[in-house]
């Protein structure tokens, strides 16, 4: 994730260590360089809205039926 965010931001990877969380540059040197490199496209969320919309209610009901099965699988059974 590291190398990843240097890379968006133009910089060079800092050197590995053994240390099991290297440090982070600081927010405010690394941040403007990476939005700066992010498109802003407004159309581009637009044309998302939609799939997104019934993409999550596909997983509400995906979830209200795993839910009701297992209710039913609890329920004893006369």
């Amino acid at each position: 994730m590291i190398t990843l965010l240097n890379q968006l931001a133009g910089q060079s990877s800092p050197p590995s260590s053994d240390e099991p969380w290297p440090e982070l540059p600081p927010p405010d040197d690394l941040w403007p360089r990476i939005h700066a490199r992010i498109p802003d496209d407004e159309n581009d969320s637009r044309s998302l809205r939609w799939p997104l919309i019934i993409a999550g209610l596909v997983g509400i009901l995906i979830g209200v039926v795993i839910c009701l099965s297992l209710l039913l699988q609890l329920h004893p059974v006369p």
